[in-house]
């Protein structure tokens, strides 16, 4: 009360609401899991077009007919669709429960 009466701020000012600041921490980790899960994404995909770059390489390079590489290429495609469909999921929840817990942005 001293505080408050120090400066001339209602005592309810100077008290941390333990809800709100839970409501808080948990956007925040919402956030930071949202962003880790954007950031996996970019890194795959960079890692995929390396990966496809160097296929295409080895193809040419073997002098054969036909794509070398193709069903590797093939099976990480579909995982790398894979990892899209998931980070997308992860990130369509994370929005709804921002919504339904009154979060915005």
């Amino acid at each position: 009360m001293a505080l408050a009466a120090a400066f001339n701020v209602d005592v309810i000012d100077l008290t941390v609401n333990a809800q709100s600041q839970e409501q808080i921490t948990v956007y925040k980790k919402r956030a930071n899991t949202m962003a880790a899960a954007r950031l996996s994404f970019w890194i795959s995909l960079a890692s995929y077009v390396f990966g496809m770059i160097l296929f295409a390489v080895l193809s040419v390079g073997d002098g054969s007919r036909g794509y070398v590489m193709l069903w590797p290429s093939i099976w990480w495609t579909v995982a790398m669709a894979g990892h899209g469909l998931t980070v997308i999921i992860v990130l369509l929840v994370m929005r709804y429960h921002n919504q339904q817990d009154g979060f915005t942005g």
